[in-house]
């Protein structure tokens, strides 16, 4: 099997090369990103394509993968929307033309729980037929929406390709580079949390996504996929693990406050992340282990201790 891999040179895309050029049934990697990648291996070729690029269709005949594995996406909050936007939504739509044209047989996306949305109505476990809702003003959560209602259509319009959705929940570990990571190991001053909101987040650590690519290029199944630990921790313990100091304030209190501190550039995140440490939106993973056989080899606690300058300490 020939592999693409689109972002190969973000943490997730190492982690995906690294886990891959184990498996015996991928014989070749292609990696494609704007940014040399600075690393290698023995199935590994690196080639720099935007995939907003007008040659990528041309590209991918030549090359002539059997799959295509997208990882490109700017998951950071950017204070250039439109660049974000052009990325994220244009980018992807681009790439599964390009897929179309240069007849691949199956793309897997790797989405986000996000695109469920944090909202006060959610059930406890959210399941992969629950309505897409997102939160509108946080562009990742609007672009993935965005992104899995064309593949609805697209998956109608073309039914010779298999297109695997992997909606995964936060990834963290000691590879993992992104704004939660930045927000959990800020220290110097006191952390924001919502009086009277207390929900649980789930993160999946990166060793558990990496195990779920080889299984899903092998059977190539149809349809979305929760990859998400079976546990959760309570956002509140989250900052005590992380040994961060912080105060309840009200959310028509916090919400103008990180609205300011992101347009001075302050805080890695704007004010439109508030919901998702207000309202629960964790995500059952009952359909990719009964399916796919995965099961999380981490808790949402261990993903939290694995990321460097985090210290384990007792439950």
């Amino acid at each position: 099997m020939k592999l693409a891999i689109t972002g190969v040179s973000g943490y997730l895309g190492k982690k995906a090369v690294e886990a891959l050029e184990r498996e015996p049934a991928v014989s070749d990697i292609i990696g494609l990103d704007i940014a040399d990648p600075g690393f290698d291996s023995s199935k590994f070729r690196f080639n720099r394509l935007d995939i907003r690029s007008p040659d990528l269709a041309g590209f991918l005949k030549n090359a002539r993968p059997d799959s295509v594995l997208h990882l490109a996406w700017i998951f950071n909050p950017s204070h250039d929307y439109l660049m974000m936007y052009d990325v994220n939504v244009n980018g992807t739509l681009n790439l599964m033309t390009a897929c179309r044209q240069a007849g691949v047989r199956h793309i897997v996306l790797v989405g986000s729980t996000t695109c469920y949305g944090a909202h006060p109505d959610n059930p406890e476990w959210i399941e992969e037929d629950h309505p897409l809702r997102g939160n509108p003003d946080f562009p990742y959560a609007h672009h993935k929406v965005i992104v899995e209602k064309f593949c609805d259509q697209f998956e109608k319009n073309h039914p010779e390709i298999a297109v695997t959705r992997l909606r995964a929940c936060i990834v963290l570990g000691k590879n993992v580079d992104n704004f939660i990571r930045t927000l959990i190991l800020v220290r110097g001053f006191r952390h924001a949390l919502a009086k009277g909101h207390n929900p649980a987040i789930q993160f999946l650590h990166e060793d558990d996504l990496a195990r779920v690519l080889a299984p899903v290029l092998v059977k190539q199944p149809r349809g979305a996929y929760n990859v998400t630990p079976d546990d959760t921790l309570p956002v509140r313990q989250i900052a005590e693990i992380a040994r961060n100091r912080f105060f309840e304030y009200p959310p028509w209190f916090i919400r103008p406050l990180m609205a300011s501190l992101w347009f001075l550039r302050l805080l890695p995140v704007p004010a439109s992340y508030l919901p998702f440490v207000m309202y629960r939106w964790t995500a059952g993973n009952s359909r990719i282990k009964r399916e796919l056989g995965w099961q999380p080899a981490h808790s949402t606690r261990s993903a939290l201790t694995s990321v460097p300058g985090i210290h384990p300490c007792p439950p």
